[in-house]
């Protein structure tokens, strides 16, 4: 089955519900897995794992089979809840995924990771929330969930089909002001402009990886693309695999080869960088 798998390894531990910041009053929360065997004195490459669903849906456990396949593999992997546009409208996303990993920076002791190995990926528009954790500087989009006096950066990105410029999406006649995207960014085009990870494209951003199907219908190809040529020329360092044939969605996209591409992208820009 072209995904990962659906049983967590005895490999992990997988904790859950676990509180990593609060705002206006409520909790967000992840869930953590670990590999069981840990070494002490070698501490954790880790990542951020944003799911997807439009901005409007899905939640934390969506990203507990990829978390749990990346911990058996020598990863601590976080997936985590985030507000939905629902609830709160751009940055409001953003603000909680940067949270995420300052959480994870500021608990690094505790759950045995390396502060300084700490990477961000994510699923359709997780995959664009994780471009933004990784584009946008320290200060911007911070919000106040906690752990202010911990760094945001993260040292690679792995973007799963995401959206990267809001105004080169297609819109079919009279939808556009019903979309997704409407309903998290508000509908000015400031929004859209300032929203999209192709405006944030700089020399300094980290490694990043790209996989697209490329027979996607709703998030064309054509956004990976931009992204990469548009990092390629900025001197940073990006990579895109494109599965033939695959739609949009993890389960159309995530084959074991994938998985392998993945794996070796996390390994040589997370668990084999600068420390």
């Amino acid at each position: 089955m072209s995904h990962y798998p659906l049983e967590i390894s005895p490999d992990v531990e997988l904790l859950r519900d676990v509180p990593y910041g609060a705002v206006a009053g409520r909790k967000l929360l992840l869930d953590l897995a670990l590999p069981k065997k840990r070494d002490p004195g070698a501490p954790l490459p880790s990542f951020v794992y944003m799911h997807g669903g439009a901005w409007e849906s899905g939640s934390k456990a969506d990203g507990v089979p990829a978390v749990c396949y990346y911990a058996a593999h020598g990863f601590a992997a976080a997936s985590i809840d985030y507000r939905l546009s629902g609830e709160a409208q751009f940055p409001a996303a953003l603000e909680d995924c940067k949270c995420a990993v300052r959480f994870l920076r500021a608990h690094a002791g505790e759950y045995g990771i390396d502060p300084r190995r700490i990477g961000a990926m994510g699923a359709s528009s997780g995959g664009h929330l994780a471009a933004m954790v990784g584009l946008t500087p320290a200060g911007k989009f911070e919000g106040d969930g906690g752990w202010g006096g911990f760094s945001s950066a993260v040292c690679a990105v792995c973007d799963l089909f995401g959206v990267h410029d809001f105004l080169r999406m297609p819109a079919k006649p009279g939808q556009r002001e019903s979309s997704a995207a409407v309903r998290f960014l508000g509908g000015t085009p400031e929004r859209y402009i300032e929203a999209s990870p192709l405006n944030h494209v700089h020399t300094a951003a980290p490694p990043f990886l790209f996989i697209h199907g490329d027979s996607d219908p709703v998030v064309p190809l054509q956004q990976s693309e931009l992204m990469h040529k548009a990092l390629k020329k900025a001197g940073a360092r990006s990579a895109l695999h494109v599965v033939k044939g695959a739609a949009h969605g993890s389960r159309n996209v995530i084959t074991p080869e994938v998985r392998e591409v993945i794996l070796g992208f996390l390994r040589e820009n997370i668990a084999c960088a600068s420390s």
